[in-house]
């Protein structure tokens, strides 16, 4: 049995040409009514004869699909190059489309008319522009039709291209050039006085010094009782914790609380690798999490990066367990900064965010939750009173613990960052 399908069209005419046998058969103009039916029944047969011939020349066209480049930035395109190859002994026209089922990714145009001769190919290209994560791509289809467009054959090739999106970034600006000065709470201002081995400096002995510090070298140079102090780096961590739960991924596609997730995430880890200080995350997915330990700079810029283009939104769980993953993660940031990114869904009932108050007051450390919603639009506004009715309440439960900063959309994100930024600072 070959593969066509009835258009809409053929059922239209499949309709028509029942309601004129049923009319002619209560004898209204039968004379009329049964050769018009035949007639119409007449084109629909040869229209179907038609698209299974050129079913066979469809069966005789090779699609092969690439993807070119497989990582890019929030906001470049990525494109999708399919080539189609007619090994037939006719000429095929074929309506080639890019099919792939993701709502979160914008491909353009939508379908290229292809016509081949015999042992021709030719190569057109979809340009892809994605949301933050993991997109899924790469499902072509080759169709073909009768002239009446009656019925239509269908050759779908399945290639499962994989395009990881990088989530944008915003400069918080005013701010900035001190916070990369001195680091997330000037690592190098605080001076330990005892024995380390990174040396510092040598100066005149004072009462009360440890004498194992006294350099004899300096003293016979000198001829004054000399000291060294030594430097010791306090490795100061922040940790994010980001939540990409089921709830974050309400809303329109790179405008929805996990998008925002993504985006105030990368940019604080950036700035903090910029400060000199080490940095860990956790990427909670709703029920499960991954905790990364603290690591320095690029790295752990590198590491965070591959985790959010990687991560794919069709695969998150509802929010049942963020305070264990919150209470997990603060053994990793000890006494810094613990930074919690999360959005509106279960936070509207009282019990999880009493869960997460319990959480973070057990770090010892500063705390900070960044609360992200979408952007307002005029057909989401119900959905935006419900997030900022989910930010009240989690600021009147967890706020006598940790400072909640409110975020609605990316319009705002510069804003935002430099209240991050501050509080970051000694």
């Amino acid at each position: 049995m070959t593969p066509v399908r009835p258009t809409v069209k053929a059922y239209a005419l499949y309709s028509i040409v029942v309601l004129l046998a049923v009319a002619g058969a209560t004898g209204l103009q039968p004379d009329l009514l049964f050769p018009v039916a035949l007639i119409l029944a007449s084109i629909t047969a040869a229209s179907r004869g038609l698209a299974e011939r050129e079913y066979k020349r469809l069966s005789m066209v090779k699609l092969k699909a690439e993807l070119e480049p497989s990582t890019v930035q929030e906001g470049w395109p990525a494109r999708i190059s399919v080539r189609v190859a007619n090994e037939g002994a006719s000429i095929a026209n074929i309506l080639l489309r890019e099919a792939s089922d993701d709502p979160r990714a914008v491909i353009e145009p939508r379908e290229y008319l292809v016509e081949l001769g015999p042992g021709e190919e030719a190569t057109v290209e979809f340009t892809v522009r994605g949301a933050p994560g993991l997109h899924v791509l790469g499902r072509v289809e080759a169709s073909v039709s009768d002239p009446l467009g009656l019925f239509e054959v269908t050759l779908v090739v399945d290639e499962r291209l994989f395009l990881y999106v990088i989530p944008a970034t915003v400069e918080a600006r005013d701010g900035q050039a001190r916070y990369e000065r001195h680091g997330v709470e000037e690592v190098y201002s605080r001076l330990y006085r005892g024995v380390s081995f990174e040396f510092y400096e040598i100066r005149e002995y004072v009462p009360g010094d440890d004498p194992r510090r006294i350099v004899w070298s300096a003293t016979a140079r000198t001829g004054k009782l000399m000291v060294r102090e030594d430097l010791v780096e306090l490795s100061v961590r922040t940790h994010i914790v980001i939540d990409l739960s089921r709830e974050m991924w309400i809303g329109d596609p790179g405008n929805t609380p996990g998008d925002h997730a993504m985006r105030v995430a990368l940019t604080l880890a950036r700035l903090v690798a910029r400060g000199g200080s080490m940095l860990g995350f956790t990427v909670f997915d709703g029920e499960m999490w991954r905790v990364e330990p603290p690591r320095h700079g690029r790295e752990a810029v590198q590491k965070l990066i591959a985790w959010l283009s990687g991560y794919d939104p069709l695969a998150s769980r509802r929010r049942v367990g963020l305070y264990r993953a919150v209470r997990e993660s603060s053994l990793y940031a000890g006494p810094s900064l613990l930074l919690v990114v999360t959005g509106p869904g279960v936070f509207t009932e009282k019990y999880p965010s009493e869960k997460l108050a319990e959480a973070l007051a057990s770090h010892p450390g500063k705390r900070l939750i960044v609360f992200v919603a979408p952007e307002p639009r005029s057909d989401r506004s119900k959905r935006i009173l419900e997030a900022i009715r989910a930010e009240y309440t989690l600021r009147g439960v967890v706020g006598n613990v940790a400072p909640v900063l409110f975020v609605e959309g990316s319009s705002r994100l510069g804003e935002a960052m430099r209240v991050v930024v501050s509080r970051l600072l000694p």
